[in-house]
């Protein structure tokens, strides 16, 4: 159950860490839900996001990593993961791409139609880790995605 408002602001501050960064490597994922419709910050592209929910690490992804991310309580099956994909031009066939690794079939549809086949269909992510702007933390992002099976 997530803490609440007061809970987090109570807490000493000893406890409060980063939250732990997900294991590099390829995760088996299921789509949650459609994808929210936004901009991004700077220069107000048009933007999707999508959720993806882990469902397992495959097998590139360090055991030993595992078992570090979940020593403090969390688990890896279930960690949600945002994805977050450009609508321009440039960037119309990346989105393409990505819908066809969710095992969307297009043919004949546009990519309005084949969005609404989205939610609840699985694709491979892999994550890679990427530092902050201050270098001072890692973040870990999507670098690209790949159909089941």
């Amino acid at each position: 159950q997530m803490a609440n408002f007061q809970d987090i602001l109570n807490r000493p501050s000893e406890e409060i860490k980063p939250a732990p960064t997900l294991p590099m490597g390829s995760y088996h994922t299921i789509i949650v839900g459609l994808p929210e419709q936004g901009e991004s910050s700077k220069k107000k592209t048009p933007q999707l996001k999508f959720i993806h929910k882990i469902i397992a690490a495959m097998d590139d992804v360090d055991p030993d990593a595992i078992a570090e991310f979940e020593a403090g309580g969390e688990t890896i099956a279930g960690q949600e993961v945002e994805n977050i994909l450009y609508v321009t031009d440039k960037s119309a066939n990346m989105l393409k791409e990505f819908i066809l690794n969710c095992g969307v079939d297009l043919s004949g549809r546009t990519i309005a139609e084949g969005l609404d086949d989205i939610p609840n269909s699985e694709v491979i992510i892999n994550i890679k880790h990427e530092a902050s702007n201050d270098g001072k933390r890692v973040f870990s992002k999507i670098g690209s995605t790949a159909r089941v099976g």
